[in-house]
C-alpha cells in the first residue's frame, strides 16, 4: 500500500505539491520522479490544506493559520495579517476564486485579494461557526460547518443565508 496523502496541489504547468500526514504534514514537491521537502527547514505546524494563486502557495494548518512559502529562501512564513490573534487559527479549506484565495477557518469564512497581504472577514452569520469548507459555483459561494450546516452567498461573501442544517434532518427546501 502506498502512502497516504493528506492533501496534494497539482498545478498545471508545474511542479506536483503534496502533503503526507507520515511526514508531520511537510509539504513535498515531485521533481525528477522524486518526491524531496519544498523548504530547507521543516516548518511547526501541521499543514490540512494547499492553496495556489498567482502570488504563490498557500498552506492552512490546524492552530497556525495560514503559511505561504517563499521562493526566495525555500522557507515558509506567516500570511496570517488580518485573522483572529487572540486564539489558535485552524484553516480547513482553502480556494482560489478569480484571484483571491478564500479560507475556510475556525473564525469562520476570510477572504485574500489577489493583490493584498491581509485577510478580510466574510463572515456574516458564519462567524459564530466552525467553517470547514468553501466552494463555488457560478453563481453562489458556499461554506460548510463543522455543525452541519451549509451557507450560501450571492455577492462573494457580503451576504449569506443559512440553507441547510443537519438538526433539519437532510431537509431544505432552500437549495436550488
Amino acid at each position: 500500500m502506498g502512502p497516504r496523502v493528506e492533501c496534494s496541489l497539482h498545478r498545471r504547468g508545474r511542479s506536483a505539491v503534496s502533503v503526507d500526514p507520515r511526514d508531520m504534514g511537510e509539504p513535498l514537491i515531485q521533481q525528477d520522479g522524486l518526491w524531496l521537502p519544498i523548504a530547507d527547514e521543516p516548518i511547526e505546524a501541521f499543514i490540512a490544506v494547499l492553496g495556489d494563486t498567482k502570488a504563490g502557495l498557500y498552506a492552512g494548518t490546524e492552530g497556525h493559520g495560514v503559511l505561504r512559502f517563499s521562493v526566495a529562501d525555500r522557507a515558509w512564513h506567516e500570511a496570517n495579517v488580518g485573522l483572529p490573534t487572540n486564539e489558535h487559527v485552524f484553516v480547513h479549506d482553502l480556494l482560489n476564486l478569480e484571484g483571491d484565495l478564500w479560507a475556510a477557518t475556525s473564525h469562520g469564512v476570510f477572504r485574500l485579494p489577489g493583490d493584498s497581504e491581509t485577510w478580510e472577514g466574510r463572515n456574516g452569520p458564519i462567524a459564530d461557526f466552525y467553517a470547514t469548507a468553501i466552494a463555488a459555483s457560478e453563481e453562489w459561494l458556499f461554506a460548510g460547518t463543522w455543525e452541519g450546516r451549509i451557507f450560501r452567498s450571492p455577492d462573494r461573501g457580503e451576504n449569506w443565508e443559512q440553507v441547510y442544517d443537519h438538526a433539519m434532518h437532510g431537509k431544505s427546501d432552500r437549495l436550488p
